[in-house]
């Protein structure tokens, strides 16, 4: 069960610098499987690899960074305002049972769809 200081890490992420938990996100931006398949498999389909000078290489690297940086901080955003709504031990209450029924329900659905 989740309580009261689960969510209250965020300390411990500033002591360690902006710049290492920067690039420990992006890095674990890289590693995600979804965006290697993107890279390996979509974009040459997309981009015409054999085609593209330095510029326009430069440009697209430009773009992907742009947008990982728009997306990465609107995660950090949504997780800096969950993490201040679940800050009271009634939140966190409330979001313990609602998993909790979420759960019960679930495994109500799989016993009786068998």
């Amino acid at each position: 069960m989740l309580d009261r200081t689960s969510w209250l890490g965020a300390d411990e992420a500033q002591r360690e610098g902006a710049w290492r938990t920067f690039l420990a996100g992006f890095s674990l931006t890289l590693g995600n499987p979804k965006t290697i398949v993107f890279f390996l498999a979509i974009l040459p389909t997309v981009v015409p690899l054999n085609q593209m000078s330095p510029i326009a290489f430069a440009e697209l690297t430009a773009i992907v960074i742009v947008m990982l940086l728009i997306i990465c901080s609107t995660y950090a955003w949504l997780a800096s305002a969950a993490r201040e709504m679940f800050k009271s031990d009634r939140a966190i209450s409330r979001l313990n049972k609602t998993a909790g029924a979420m759960m019960a329900t679930a495994a109500g659905l799989v016993v009786f769809q068998h």
